[in-house]
This record gives C-alpha cells, sequence and structure tokens, in this order.
C-alpha cells in the first residue's frame, strides 16, 4: 500500500503554532528564588552563597533587597565628596528603592514567584582566574544563575604568600 505525501502546509502551520522551547535562563530556579524570598523576608541572615553564572563564580552573602538598596545609597553618597547637598540626594534616590521590600516585609506579602533578584555582599568574582575579591555589592537576576551552592569562595593567595 503506497503512503500519501504528508500536507506540508499542515507540518509547517503546527511548526509556526507550537509553543517555543524555552529560551536559556527563560525559567527561575523556584528553589533560590524561595532561599531570597526568605532572606528579604528577615528569617534568614548571612547566608553564603557561590552563583554560577555562564561561566563566572559570583560568591558572597545573601542580604535583603532593602539592605541593599540601603548599602547602595550610601556608597552613592560617598561619591558625592564633601558635597553634603548632593550627597543627600543621592542617598535619599537610592535608598528609596528599599522601601518596597520594607512594605512587603511589613504587609507580608513577600512571594517565590514574583521575588527576580538575588542580593549579595562582600562578593568575590572567579573565572579562569581570581578576578576580584572587592567586598562589594552586587545584584543579579536569578534567571540569570545556572546552578549555586551554599558556600563563600575565599581569596587564599594572600595566605599562600605568608
Amino acid at each position: 500500500m503506497q503512503q500519501e505525501p504528508a500536507d506540508e502546509s499542515a507540518s509547517n502551520e503546527e511548526l509556526t503554532t507550537a509553543k517555543p522551547a524555552p529560551a536559556p535562563h527563560e525559567e527561575n530556579d523556584g528553589f533560590l528564588q524561595n532561599i531570597v524570598c526568605i532572606v528579604n523576608e528577615g528569617y534568614m541572615k548571612n547566608v553564603g552563597i557561590a552563583l554560577q553564572i555562564g561561566g563566572l563564580l559570583v560568591s558572597g552573602t545573601i542580604i535583603s533587597g532593602d539592605a541593599y538598596f540601603d548599602k547602595l545609597a550610601e556608597k552613592m553618597a560617598a561619591a558625592a565628596g564633601d558635597d553634603e547637598k548632593s550627597a543627600a540626594i543621592l542617598r535619599k534616590y537610592y535608598g528609596s528603592f528599599g522601601e518596597t521590600y520594607r512594605r512587603k516585609r511589613e504587609a507580608k506579602t513577600f512571594s517565590p514567584e514574583t521575588t527576580s533578584y538575588i542580593h549579595l555582599e562582600d562578593c568575590t568574582f572567579s573565572g579562569s582566574a581570581q578576578l576580584a575579591n572587592l567586598s562589594t555589592l552586587w545584584r543579579g537576576r536569578i534567571s540569570a544563575v545556572d546552578g549555586f551552592f551554599f558556600s563563600r569562595l575565599t581569596n587564599n593567595s594572600a595566605k599562600d604568600k605568608e
């Protein structure tokens, strides 16, 4: 028995209406979102983590979103130098971003599903070689994280020289 040729127009239509495969990093890691949400709610502190993002490791301590913006506000204000008026404006502007996190904490409306960003302090960045141990703030999209582990990377090069 001879098979009839497939209807090419139907198969092309199916391809164009099929749901596309998710792009890399399109979906968030629900477990990581949950951890960040718990930190934002104030139930956990001093959680050391290393995030794998592409070929880079970003390691630091997870902090709440409002703590991140409060610390960022101070760094930006310090960049104004002796200009106290500009420092006050910068402190107020960048500090205001933390208000969203404070309001959510007070109202108990944090949700892992809507937690999109992770905030770290005292970061170490590593690629094929140690890039920096900066004691800096870092903010990244949870959807960009390929993997993670609960530990802090340390720069042992100073100890090795002793």
